[in-house]
């Protein structure tokens, strides 16, 4: 499993900038949970979904394709961190 880090990292090589990387959890196409000892990354695609599917599961992260199918929100799985429902 990669990390949140990583896939920002990926999101930048995607995207071509540095916005991912440098404001994480807070940038605005982005949002997370973390469900008991899962942690997923929820993407706004915003007419990328489907070559931003391809790209993440070519770099080898866990991609829920069958999350809210029509919209252009991508779930993806990282390694744990406390996000958003932690401690519920």
């Amino acid at each position: 499993m990669k990390s949140k880090t990583k896939l920002f990292d990926a999101l930048d090589r995607f995207f071509d900038s540095k916005n991912f990387s440098t404001q994480g959890l807070t940038h605005p196409c982005i949002g997370n949970e973390t469900y008991g000892p899962t942690s997923c990354i929820y993407i706004q695609a915003n007419g990328y979904r489907a070559t931003l599917e391809k790209f993440l599961t070519k770099e080898r992260f866990p991609v829920n394709r069958e999350y809210q199918p029509g919209s252009q929100f991508i779930e993806v799985t990282v390694s744990y961190f406390k996000g958003n429902g932690w401690d519920q």
